[in-house]
């Protein structure tokens, strides 16, 4: 049997779509910083970090980082703070999107 050319592009895709993400957690809490890290997942270039904003009702990219470690900075002291991260696989012009991690709360100091 031949592969038709969307059964290869499944086939890519499946093979470039990094996992998602997993063992997210705060390492270190301070009154306006978090510092947050999770495994690393093969095959990423680099990880989207988001944090729930309250005031627009839903996640807003806070960073890109390459690295599986983000402080995240300028909290309130003693405000909750929602984030997830997902992997990203760079390829040529392409970005490849896993799927986020579990939503963590984290509350600061």
């Amino acid at each position: 049997t031949q592969m038709s050319i969307s059964d290869f592009s499944a086939v890519f895709k499946f093979a470039t779509t990094p996992k998602k993400v997993t063992s997210l957690k705060a390492s270190s809490v301070g009154t306006t910083s978090v510092k947050l890290t999770w495994s690393k997942v093969s095959g990423a270039n680099n990880y989207q970090v988001s944090v729930y904003d309250s005031a627009k009702g839903k996640y807003v990219t806070y960073d890109t980082v390459t690295t599986n470690s983000v402080t995240v900075k300028k909290l309130k002291s003693k405000s909750t703070l929602k984030v997830k991260v997902r992997a990203v696989r760079v390829v040529g012009d392409k970005k490849y999107y896993g799927y986020y991690s579990s939503t963590l709360s984290v509350k600061t100091k």
